[in-house]
């Protein structure tokens, strides 16, 4: 059996290959079995949130109730759920908004994605600037994504517009939890 596991190759469009002689009944790969394993695990850990809820708008209203309260994990969750438009209708202002809300709390995921919509002007006018303030600001944590989106963007800006959104970054102060 595990012999025939080190003998499956990789083809580039992810679709497994083995010998002929390893395909018979009773001889099957691992791989599709722990990719399978695999997929069944990370379906289990992205509903476990919906565990202890009755139904996924119920789930939406808790959020909803926690955000309001100004959980910024809350926020930043009702944000990714309404930028995809999963478990609620896809509204690019109010993934902005939420956000912007978990952010201004000092969450570094919510500063890199609302960097991420002023870049694109996704639910708001694009702004290079105020991206890259946000962007500067998620790569506190030592984010490598952040630090390479925060670079792309300084490619697309002049010296004046990095230095502002430095100044910007700089000045910047975490809102309290109200």
């Amino acid at each position: 059996m595990f012999s025939s596991f080190f003998r499956i190759k990789w083809r580039i469009e992810g679709q497994y290959t083995a010998p002929l002689s390893d395909i018979r009944p009773g001889n099957r790969p691992m791989i599709p079995i722990v990719q399978r394993l695999a997929a069944c695990c990370a379906i289990l850990l992205l509903l476990a949130p919906l565990a202890w809820a009755d139904s996924v708008g119920e789930y939406v209203k808790q959020l909803h109730a926690d955000a309001e309260q100004g959980d910024p994990e809350s926020q930043y969750r009702l944000g990714l759920m309404y930028y995809r438009g999963r478990g609620v209708p896809q509204d690019y202002a109010q993934a902005l908004y939420w956000y912007r809300a978990a952010a201004e709390q000092g969450d570094a995921d919510a500063q890199h994605n609302l960097g991420f919509m002023y870049s694109k002007g996704l639910g708001v006018a694009q702004d290079f600037v105020l991206a890259h303030m946000w962007a500067n600001l998620a790569t506190s944590p030592g984010d490598q994504d952040a630090i390479e989106f925060r670079h792309d963007l300084a490619r697309k800006m002049t010296p004046a517009q990095i230095a502002e959104a430095q100044k910007l970054a700089h000045e910047w102060k975490p809102k309290k939890r109200e």
